[in-house]
């Protein structure tokens, strides 16, 4: 499932992915990927990285941290933007619909 991959990063054949317990290899390449998982919440945040946002636990400017202590690179370049998906990712979005309902969602 989508939810349980943490990043992928690439390889010389193509790229691995990430989940709390298990890494898989693709032949895939990461562009490829990104362009497919960019709608759920990834974001290339290096070269090599590919990260799900809403599995980040912190960062800092150098890393993304995860679970298990496992951790992706943060490019110099990326750090401000992966830094504001990251707080947009783990904002909660309300939205107001008729009578004055209220519903949230957590990205």
């Amino acid at each position: 499932m989508v939810n349980d991959i943490l990043f992928i990063e690439t390889n010389k054949r193509g790229c691995v992915i990430n989940t709390i317990d298990r890494c898989y290899e693709c032949s895939e390449k990461i562009n490829d990927l990104e362009t497919k998982l960019e709608e759920y919440g990834f974001f290339k945040c290096h070269k090599s990285f590919l990260i799900n946002l809403n599995c980040v636990e912190h960062l800092d400017k150098e890393f993304a941290y995860f679970v298990k202590g496992k951790k992706a690179y943060i490019s110099v370049r990326k750090y401000t933007e992966t830094k504001k998906r990251y707080i947009a990712a783990k904002k909660k979005v309300c939205i107001y619909v008729k009578k004055k309902r209220r519903l949230c969602r957590f990205f």
